[in-house]
C-alpha cells in the first residue's frame, strides 16, 4: 500500500510527499526569501559564505595539441581577487535605453503587435508564393472550368487578410484546444464554433491549406542541397529580423533549445526522451528571462548533401557564436546582459568569447569539460550539501562545485560563470546552495517560459507537411512575443498577461476585416446570422425585428434571461414566465409574435399582453431597476441610404405586419418610399425637444494619467435650459467612464493610461431628454 499512500504534511514552508515509497521535498516559492532575479541578487537573502584562511592554488590546463609546452594554463585560487569585490565589471554594465524599440513603441490593438512579428511584407511574400501554386493548380484544369462550375467557386487566389483571417482560426482552435477535431466539425452548422463558417467556407479553408506556400517550388532542389529547411528558410529568417529589431533586451537572457511537437518522416526530426513530445522540430532560441520573449530560433536542419551554407554550423560553441553575432549584426545591445545556459552549452572557451564582447555567462558544466582543474573532479571524500569556489587568478572566470547526496550516489554540481560571484548560500532552506545557483534556477528558466506559454495555446495542428509544423511554431512565437509587447506598451508586467484572452482578442481582430467583406449574396441564412453574430451587425439576422438580445434560451450576462419567440402568441409565453421568474432575472424581454397580429385585433393583443404582465406579480416589477429615458433618446437625424439598406435587407418569406404590407412589396418599393420616410422621420426630429451638441470641445493640461476637458453650450437648448452634461470615456472599444454632471462647462478626467488613446463623447440635456453627442478623441502623454 506504500505504493499508493500520497500524503502532504505542510510544515513551515516545507511540503513533504510520499509517493511510490520515496520521500520528495519541495520549498513553495511564495514562501521563499529569494522568489525571483532580484532578490537572488541582494546579498542581504543569505548567509555569509566562509571563504577558507589557507590560499590554495589549482590549475587547469587546455590541451591544444600532443606537445605539452603548447597546452594553456590557467591558474585558479580559492580566495577572489581584488577586482572580484567592490564594482561590477564592466561587462555588467548596461548603457542605453531598455524596452520596445522606436517602431515598436505603438500597439494600440493586439493586431498591430501582432503585425510587429509578421509584417505585410511577411504575408506578401506568402501570398505570392501561395498565389503561384495556385494558378499552376488552375493551369491544369480545362478552360473556363471553374467559371462554369459555380460549386468551385473556392478555387481561386488568397489575399492578406484573408491569409491573416486563417492564422486568426489556427490562433482560435489552439486557445480552445481544438487541433485535433476535424475540419469538418469545426465547419458544422450543427457542432462547430460559428466563427469558423463565418470566416471562410470549410472547401476554401482545405484548399488554401493545401496550396499555403513559402518559397519559389521550381527552384526548391537546388538549393535544398545546401539548407535543408530552405522550403521556409526565407519567411523564418524574417521572422527572425523582427524578433530582434522590436525589443532591446534588458539584464538576463537565456539560451535553451525547444522541441516542437511533430510526427512528420523528415532526415532532421530529432527525439528526446525527456522532452514532453518526445518527437519533433529542434530549435534553439535566445529568450528573455524576466519576461516570455524570443529573440531569434536557430532551427536544427541536418548536414546539408553539399557544402553547407550561411546557415549551417557544427558543434554547440558554433551555434552559440553564431546566434550572438546575428544578433550583433543586427544591432541588438548585448554590452552588459548575462546568458544562462545549460552544460550542453557551457565551456571556458565559449565563455572566455563572450566576456571579449562584454557580455557575461552563467551555466552549469559537464565535469568531462576541457580546463575542468582535476581537484574540482574529486568530491568523493567531501560532505554533503558541501561548496566550493575558486576564482581565476587573472581574468574572469570562476569555478563553483556543489555536491549533493542523490538517490544514485553523490553528485557535483559544477557551476561556470563570468559574473561577480555572490558570496552567500541559502538560508531560506536547509540546503546551503551557493548563491549563483539561486539566480541560475530563475534566468535558465526563460525558454521553458516562452515553451509553456507556446505549448499551452499551441496553434499546431496534425499535418503531413513539416512546413506547416514550422509556420505553427512562428505563429505560436509571434502570440507570446505579440502579447509581451502589448502589454510593455501598457505597463502591465508581461507575467501577469492573460493569455486566453490576449489570444481571444487578438483572433477577433484577425477575422473581422475578412469577414466583414466576404460577399453574402449566395451564402445560406445561416452563414449570415453567424456572420451577424461574430461582426455584430443586427442585419445579418433573418429575426431583426426581435432587437431584444440573444436568441432563446441563451443570457445576456448573468442573472439576465432573454426569451424571444419569434411567431410565438401571448398565450404559448405564458409557459415560460413563471419558471423564469423564479430564477429570480433582472428583466425579461417578451417579443410578440406574427400569430397573433394576424389573428386579433390590436387592442384584444394589448389587453392580453397587460394580464400577462399582471400575472407576473410585484417581484418582478420590484426587481426591475428604473430605466432613465433621457440616457436612452440621443437622435440625429436619418440619412437616404440607411433606410433603403433596411428596406431592401428585409427577408421576403417573411410575414407581413398589421398593415398588410408583404415584405417583398417593400422591398420593391424601396427606392420609391424611401424619400418620404426619411423626410417624416427627419421632420420629427428636427421639430423635438432636444438640445444640439456642445461645442467647442477642448483638452488641456494633459498629462500621462490626467486631463482636462472644457465646452461650450449649445446654441439650441430645445424646449428649456440646460440641466446636464453626459460624459463617455473609451479605451480600446472599452466603456470606463460614464458620468452624467450637472450645469458645468468642465471636468477632469483622472486615473488614465500613459501613452493611450482615449475618445470622448459629450451630450448636453435638459428636462426632457439629452440631445446628439459631440466626439473627440486625445491620447495621453508618456511618462
Amino acid at each position: 500500500m506504500e505504493r499508493f499512500i500520497q500524503m502532504s504534511d505542510v510544515y513551515g514552508s516545507r511540503i513533504v510527499d510520499i509517493r511510490a515509497g520515496r520521500l520528495k521535498r519541495r520549498q513553495l516559492t511564495k514562501n521563499r526569501i529569494v522568489n525571483c532575479i532580484d532578490k537572488a541578487l541582494d546579498i542581504n537573502n543569505y548567509n555569509p559564505y566562509q571563504i577558507p584562511k589557507d590560499l590554495k592554488h589549482i590549475e587547469s590546463v587546455v590541451k591544444v595539441d600532443k606537445h605539452r609546452e603548447n597546452d594553456v594554463v590557467r591558474v585558479f585560487q580559492n580566495k577572489p581577487p581584488t577586482a572580484n569585490i567592490g564594482r561590477n565589471n564592466r561587462a555588467n554594465v548596461i548603457t542605453g535605453r531598455q524596452g520596445p524599440q522606436p517602431k515598436a513603441r505603438v500597439t494600440p490593438t493586439p493586431r498591430a503587435a501582432f503585425e510587429l512579428f509578421f509584417t505585410e511584407d511577411i504575408m506578401a511574400t506568402i501570398v505570392s508564393c501561395t498565389n503561384r501554386k495556385i494558378q499552376s493548380f488552375i493551369s491544369t484544369l480545362p478552360d473556363n472550368f471553374v467559371s462554369q462550375n459555380s460549386k468551385y467557386a473556392y478555387v481561386k487566389e488568397t489575399c492578406v487578410d484573408e491569409l491573416y483571417a486563417i492564422i486568426g482560426l489556427y490562433i482560435y482552435r489552439g486557445l480552445y484546444k481544438l487541433n485535433t477535431v476535424s475540419v469538418d466539425k469545426l465547419f458544422s452548422n450543427t457542432y462547430g464554433p460559428p466563427i469558423f463558417s463565418a470566416t471562410m467556407s470549410r472547401n476554401r479553408f482545405t484548399f488554401i491549406r493545401a496550396n499555403l506556400c513559402f518559397d519559389d517550388s521550381s527552384t526548391r532542389d537546388d538549393r535544398w542541397k545546401q539548407d535543408r529547411f530552405v522550403a521556409i528558410r526565407e519567411i523564418f529568417e524574417s521572422f527572425n529580423f523582427e524578433c530582434m529589431s522590436c525589443l532591446v533586451p534588458n539584464d538576463y537572457l537565456s539560451l535553451d533549445e525547444t522541441l516542437y511537437p511533430m510526427r512528420n518522416q523528415i532526415s532532421f526530426k530529432q527525439y528526446n526522451p525527456n522532452k514532453p513530445a518526445k518527437y519533433g522540430l529542434l530549435f534553439k532560441a535566445i529568450n528573455a528571462a524576466r519576461y516570455p520573449y524570443t529573440f531569434i530560433a536557430s532551427p536544427y536542419c541536418g548536414k546539408p548533401t553539399d557544402d553547407g551554407g550561411k546557415y549551417y554550423v557544427q558543434g554547440t560553441e558554433a551555434i552559440v557564436k553564431q546566434m550572438i553575432e546575428r544578433l550583433l549584426e543586427n544591432k541588438v545591445p548585448l554590452a552588459g546582459r548575462n546568458i544562462s545556459f545549460d552544460r550542453l552549452y557551457t565551456s571556458l572557451s565559449i565563455a572566455l568569447w563572450l566576456y571579449e564582447k562584454n557580455i557575461t555567462c552563467l551555466g552549469t558544466m559537464q565535469m568531462n569539460r576541457k580546463g575542468v582543474p582535476a581537484e574540482m573532479k574529486d568530491f568523493k571524500n567531501r560532505e554533503n550539501l558541501s561548496s566550493e569556489v575558486y576564482w581565476q587568478k587573472d581574468g574572469p572566470l570562476s569555478l563553483s562545485s556543489y555536491v549533493v547526496d542523490t538517490a544514485s550516489g553523490k553528485k557535483n554540481v559544477l557551476m561556470l560563470s563570468t559574473l561577480k560571484q555572490i558570496l552567500g548560500t541559502t538560508k531560506d532552506d536547509s540546503r546551503n546552495k551557493l548563491a549563483l545557483y539561486k539566480l541560475y534556477d530563475f534566468t535558465k528558466g526563460g525558454t521553458d517560459i516562452v515553451d509553456q506559454r507556446m505549448a499551452f495555446h499551441t496553434s499546431k495542428t496534425k499535418s503531413r507537411r513539416w512546413t506547416m509544423v514550422a509556420l505553427a511554431y512562428m505563429i505560436d512565437t509571434a502570440r507570446v512575443n505579440s502579447s509581451t509587447m502589448y502589454a510593455l506598451n501598457k505597463n502591465v508586467d508581461p507575467v501577469k498577461q492573460k493569455s486566453f484572452e490576449y489570444g481571444f482578442e487578438l483572433v477577433m481582430q484577425l477575422v473581422k476585416p475578412h469577414i466583414a467583406r466576404r460577399n453574402q449574396t449566395c451564402l445560406p441564412m445561416v452563414v449570415k446570422q453567424e456572420i451577424g453574430l461574430i461582426i455584430g451587425d443586427n442585419r445579418q439576422n433573418d429575426q431583426s425585428d426581435a432587437d431584444d438580445g440573444p436568441a432563446f434560451g441563451e443570457s445576456r450576462r448573468r442573472k439576465t434571461i432573454v426569451k424571444a419567440f419569434p411567431g410565438a402568441s401571448v398565450t404559448h409565453m405564458k409557459h415560460y414566465v413563471k419558471p423564469t421568474i423564479e430564477k429570480n432575472p433582472e428583466f425579461i424581454v417578451l417579443h410578440a409574435g406574427t400569430k397573433d397580429i394576424n389573428q386579433k385585433e390590436p387592442k384584444e393583443i394589448v389587453k392580453e399582453m397587460e394580464s400577462l404582465c399582471t400575472e407576473m406579480g410585484d417581484k418582478l416589477s420590484n426587481d426591475i431597476p428604473p430605466i432613465k429615458l433621457n440616457q436612452l433618446t440621443c437622435f440625429r437625424e436619418i440619412a437616404e441610404p440607411e433606410i433603403l439598406g433596411l428596406l431592401q435587407g428585409l427577408v421576403a418569406f417573411k410575414a407581413s405586419g398589421i398593415d398588410g404590407i408583404s415584405a417583398k412589396i417593400l422591398k420593391i418599393a424601396a427606392p420609391a418610399i424611401t424619400p418620404s420616410i426619411v423626410s417624416i422621420f427627419n421632420q420629427s426630429i428636427a421639430t423635438a425637444r432636444f438640445p444640439d451638441k456642445p461645442t467647442n470641445l477642448t483638452f488641456t493640461n494633459i498629462k500621462s494619467r490626467s486631463a482636462e476637458i472644457s465646452w461650450l453650450d449649445p446654441e439650441n437648448t430645445g424646449d428649456g435650459n440646460l440641466t446636464e452634461f453626459w460624459i463617455q470615456l473609451q479605451k480600446e472599444n472599452s466603456l470606463i467612464l460614464n458620468i452624467t454632471t450637472n450645469k458645468v462647462n468642465k471636468y477632469k478626467l483622472g486615473n488614465l493610461t500613459p501613452f493611450t488613446t482615449y475618445e470622448i463623447s459629450l451630450a448636453a440635456g435638459n428636462q426632457n431628454s439629452l440631445g446628439e453627442k459631440t466626439i473627440t478623441s486625445f491620447i495621453t502623454s508618456e511618462e
